[in-house]
């Protein structure tokens, strides 16, 4: 005769859905100062005349988003005070628009700061190096290299 009482205890598959994901939460932890000195090693490979800084870095592996954090941007002629500060830089991709086909990302910036002053103006106008050759585009696309759809800047400043 059947037995009509439930199983109390979660199925196999269950069990290994959670341990997949524990695991991928862990990993994704795990992997965060990997990331923050890949991120940081190509975002300078990208610049000239400037270095950049990074404190964290956490990627989400789940949604494929990242986050950086304590992004400080400097002139190597005259790296105080930074040209920029960042406290948090968050892309992630639009997933709506992953299903029709296009792949690209929301950007957010929080607290940014900017400040550049008469010496650091002069030093880049007396270098070699354009603003346009700067790399500005091509560090942003070395650490998340999906077109931007969104840009968001809730809270900034400009010196």
């Amino acid at each position: 005769m059947p037995s009509t009482t439930k199983n109390r205890y979660p199925s196999r598959s269950l069990k290994v859905l959670a341990t997949l994901f524990v695991g991928i939460l862990a990993f994704s932890y795990f992997i965060n100062p990997i990331v923050r000195e890949r991120v940081e090693t190509a975002m300078n490979r990208g610049l000239r005349g400037y270095h950049a800084k990074l404190a964290g870095a956490h990627l989400q592996v789940l949604n494929a988003s990242l986050t950086l954090y304590g992004l400080t941007v400097m002139q190597n002629a005259h790296p105080e005070p930074p040209v920029a500060k960042v406290e948090e830089l968050r892309l992630r991709i639009q997933w709506r628009e992953l299903i029709q086909g296009h792949v690209v990302a929301n950007v957010l910036v929080q607290g940014p700061a900017f400040r550049i002053n008469v010496r650091q103006l002069q030093a880049q106008r007396a270098g070699k190096v354009s603003l346009r050759e700067v790399g500005w585009q091509i560090s942003l696309q070395r650490i998340y290299p999906f077109k931007i759809n969104r840009l968001e800047i809730p809270d900034g400043d400009l010196v």
